[in-house]
């Protein structure tokens, strides 16, 4: 059952906040829950001013590593079955859906760290460990423009990328106008890619750099990723490597943990978690600029940020016009209700966002990169398992 919650009856306004606020199923259809496509044509109204949150899925399993598609019209997660070591990706093919598609029926697998195509917004990628071990394989597929679940067979659209070896992670695929694909993935402590005309067949795999973690740009040409040293340890900083150029840079400073590289969307900056060694040590966002035109030094955000460590995530969550880094904090924590703020990058002030108390704990957050206002996917605790949320605002 979708759960829903008002920011108008809220106890801890801040200033300002929630004047007016109209809310609730009754604005669309008192009949029926709404799907989040009614509640983004709400959200688009300039005669509602709008704070919502709502429970999107809720499963007996964890789920983790929400991720929109780049053209912000599909939606996947992950679901992770602790009991039986598996875990299973499902997607919103499209937001007006009431529930979402399995992406593959493979019973013995533990399907994970799943990405969007950048180049091309059907396209995806995904590692694959079969139960027992042995090497990973990564699955996807590029030639496809169709919703993922415009055929009733969906777990037909996950081909074998015929790229299988020991320790692949975390991919990423680039997709070119002449739909050749091209991939990244680390393999200890080694950023290598490969490229593809039809899913299946690959050419010879390359090493890139020493990092982990690897992002496309949107031309395709350059890759984000953790550095790592020659202990294979993160130094926190960042690499981009042009692939076309051969040409390797480093951004930011040193610390003893990074992780969770990602660009600005106008590809500005690039940003990453880091904190030093410890266990008082707390989790920071570092944003450093790799073009002129961005117009701002390195930055160390320092408010105790949350970060899920458990699994890879998408990085820092910029809005869609790289004005704004969102994220969760601890420094305003109330019990288990973490406050959301969002940094101003151009002018360093810091916004607290005091969104409806609809679950607990919560992380992993990402934001519609197309959508004129913020609409956010998070995971969160209402009950035991973790669930996918949905926040959404247009007085921001």
């Amino acid at each position: 059952m979708l759960w829903i919650s008002s920011a108008g009856a809220s106890d801890t306004e801040l200033a300002g906040e929630y004047t007016n606020i109209q809310f609730g199923r009754e604005l669309i259809n008192r009949d029926s829950f709404p799907t989040v496509g009614e509640f983004e044509e709400l959200a688009e109204r300039g005669d509602i001013s709008l704070a919502l949150m709502f429970r999107l899925v809720e499963s007996e399993e964890n789920v983790v590593n929400p991720s929109w598609s780049g053209d912000g019209k599909r939606l996947s997660f992950q679901k992770v079955d602790t009991k039986r070591n598996t875990s299973k990706i499902f997607v919103f093919d499209h937001m007006g859906m009431k529930e979402p598609t399995l992406l593959s029926d493979h019973r013995r697998a533990y399907d994970y760290m799943f990405r969007w195509g950048v180049g091309s917004p059907s396209a995806f990628i995904f590692a694959r460990l079969e139960t027992g071990g042995g090497d990973v394989k990564l699955l996807g597929n590029f030639n496809t423009v169709e919703p993922l679940g415009a055929v009733s067979t969906i777990s037909s659209k996950a081909r074998d990328l015929g790229l299988n070896g020991r320790l692949y992670a975390n991919p990423a695929i680039y997709v070119r106008t002449d739909k050749i694909a091209r991939f990244a993935f680390d393999q200890a402590g080694k950023v290598l890619r490969a490229a593809s005309k039809n899913p299946g067949t690959t050419s010879s795999v390359r090493e890139v750099a020493a990092g982990q973690t690897p992002r496309w740009s949107r031309d395709g040409r350059r890759l984000l990723a953790i550095e790592r040293d020659s202990t294979g340890s993160t130094t926190g900083r960042m690499v981009v490597a042009n692939i076309i150029d051969n040409e390797v840079k480093y951004f930011g400073g040193k610390s003893n943990h990074a992780r969770s590289p990602s660009w600005s969307p106008d590809e500005q900056c690039v940003s990453c978690y880091v904190r030093e060694t410890g266990s008082s040590s707390k989790w920071s966002i570092q944003v450093v600029p790799v073009e002129p035109a961005a117009n701002i030094g390195t930055t160390m955000i320092d408010d105790d940020v949350i970060v899920n460590t458990d699994f890879t995530t998408l990085g820092p969550c910029w809005n869609p016009d790289a004005s704004q880094l969102w994220y969760f904090s601890k420094q305003h924590r109330d019990a288990a209700y973490y406050p959301l703020i969002i940094k101003h990058i151009g002018s360093g002030k810091t916004t607290l966002v005091d969104y409806p108390k609809a679950c607990t704990s919560p992380n992993d957050m990402v934001m519609n990169p197309v959508s004129d206002v913020p609409e956010i996917v998070l995971v969160g605790h209402r009950d035991i398992a973790q669930d996918v949320f949905v926040l959404m605002f247009n007085h921001y």
